[in-house]
């Protein structure tokens, strides 16, 4: 299983990651000899306090609408950190956390990937994140937090 390593930011266990069409959605393309929009790059937040996987309204949403990510389900979502209960959207997309290059040509694992990954769209800008990294991820990985050495370790 790829393990990769790197060091808290003042903000916490940040990744890069890439917010992609859903698989469904890139075939869909495909069959209309159509261009598949590159991935959004964003920079997210493991967040074990988060149940799912969160993406900012101001800062993906208009990136997304002209990929022509669809929205997939309206719902309720707690949030305590933004006032609680509220309203919230779901997306359908494919998610990959990038390994840290450390200095290499290129990274030492494969990236963790998951395909048609719903996600919630929150205001979660105010908090300083354009991706919070929830359990329905980080439910099939081990990440370590190592406070005294300033690291963390996600193995997947």
């Amino acid at each position: 299983m790829p393990t990769f390593f790197d060091y808290l930011q003042p903000d916490g266990a940040l990744v890069q990651v890439h917010l992609g069409l859903s698989t469904v959605a890139r075939q869909a393309l495909w069959k209309q000899s159509k261009a598949v929009p590159p991935a959004i790059q964003k920079i997210g937040l493991l967040d074990t306090g988060a149940e799912g996987t969160a993406i900012d309204t101001q800062a993906v949403l208009s990136q997304l609408q002209q990929m022509g990510v669809q929205r997939t389900n309206f719902g309720l979502t707690n949030t305590p950190a933004l006032g609680g209960l509220a309203g919230s959207v779901s997306w359908m997309i494919d998610f990959v956390i990038i390994p840290p290059w450390q200095g290499r040509a290129r990274p030492a694992f494969a990236p963790l990937v998951r395909r048609n990954l719903p996600v919630e769209d929150l205001n979660i800008g105010r908090l300083g994140y354009d991706v919070l990294i929830g359990r329905d991820v980080l439910n099939s990985c081990r990440f370590d937090f190592d406070g005294f050495s300033s690291a963390f370790w996600l193995t997947y």
